[in-house]
């Protein structure tokens, strides 16, 4: 019988899932209320993953989110 080939992956699912966030983590990330986190999930103004009937949101996701919705001061 052949060996089994494994493979290998760069990042251990664990990992992954640790940085995925729940609402009331984002929500308190983004001092807002659950029900706010809610609406931008269902009008898709921020990224977020379903799992099953959950919403969870990747961490890095969140960040760039708001790096790219970051509004610059205006120059006088």
């Amino acid at each position: 019988m052949a060996p089994v080939k494994v493979r290998t992956v760069k990042e251990p699912a664990a990992t992954i899932l640790a940085r995925l966030l729940t609402v009331p983590e984002v929500a308190e990330l983004l001092q807002l209320t659950r029900k706010g986190v809610y609406a931008l999930v269902e009008a898709r103004r921020i990224p977020f993953i379903r799992v099953s009937n959950r919403v969870r949101f990747c961490q890095t996701d969140v960040l760039r989110w708001l790096q790219e919705n970051r509004v610059p001061a205006l120059e006088k």
